[in-house]
């Protein structure tokens, strides 16, 4: 899309569609990024229910319209994203139940920031120890807090290694949002 012109990373160990694992990281094709969920490399929803999966696209083309704004039109940005989907395309309920799959799958990519659109469910030892790692790493891990507006611990944005962000609304009311000690910031 347009929208992501010149910002998205492109695996440079992998050739375009010749069917192979050219890096030998497990994954055929993955030039953009990889979905965790079907274990293939179609980043995209599924056309038919776009509407389904709002978080992480509809971050991401937020980041991309900030990047530009503050950056200008580039023919090439120096930031550039990577797209991890968590989400099976034939999920009947689209929670994250693949969502600390997806946080693996982006550190192997070795990212400086890995953007989390999703909060809730509990936090098993084996996601902490990844969160950790992440943050062990220096890679700075940004968590939405939840949009079940109470204060209460909503993962991964509670974890210690995760940088809370709270939703407001254009008048810097919270809006849909959890609200906690968790939250770092408003946007």
């Amino acid at each position: 899309s347009d929208l992501f012109k010149g910002m998205l990373w492109q695996n440079p160990d992998e050739v375009p569609n010749n069917g192979k694992d050219d890096d030998g990281n497990g994954r055929v094709d993955d030039l953009f990024g990889w979905d965790a969920s079907d274990q293939d490399e179609n980043i995209q929803p599924p056309s038919a229910r776009l509407a389904e999966y709002p978080h992480g696209t509809y971050m991401a083309a937020q980041i991309a319209g900030v990047i530009r704004q503050q950056l200008g039109e580039l023919d090439d940005y120096p930031i550039k994203l990577i797209f991890i989907k968590a989400i099976s395309d034939t999920a009947s309920y689209l929670n994250m139940k693949d969502g600390y799959e997806g946080l693996e799958t982006a550190l192997e990519y070795d990212p400086d920031v890995i953007n989390l659109s999703w909060a809730g469910g509990k936090l098993d030892n084996a996601a902490s120890k990844t969160l950790a790692a992440a943050r062990a790493r220096d890679i700075f891990i940004v968590g939405a807090v939840g949009t079940f507006p109470q204060k209460e611990a909503a993962f991964p944005a509670s974890h210690p290694a995760v940088f809370g962000v709270a939703g407001v609304n254009t008048h810097n009311q919270l809006f849909k949002s959890n609200y906690g000690d968790e939250v770092e910031i408003s946007a």
